[in-house]
């Protein structure tokens, strides 16, 4: 599997959790996700700056974002049709 899609799949995994306020602790969530703990905080980081509101509760113990808000992550990978010419 290609590394943008493993990629894809981690964010899609991180932004589930985060919806549903389940992610845990770094180390717990670095575990879920299989990836190491600077991974996580880097691809938290990412979704900083594109504008996500993401704090961690210590009630929750999860990473969450502002009340009322929910990650929705989509993607669409579009093949080529390429035409045979005879």
């Amino acid at each position: 599997m290609g590394k943008a899609i493993t990629y894809i799949k981690v964010l899609s995994h991180l932004c589930f959790l985060i919806n549903r306020k389940s992610t845990g602790a770094l180390r717990e969530l670095s575990t879920k996700l299989g990836v190491s703990q600077r991974t996580v905080q880097r691809l938290i980081q990412h979704l900083k700056d594109e504008g996500v509101a993401i704090r961690f509760c210590k009630y929750n113990q999860s990473y969450v974002c502002n009340e009322g808000n929910v990650i929705e992550c989509t993607f669409k990978i579009h093949k080529p049709i390429v035409k045979t010419q005879r």
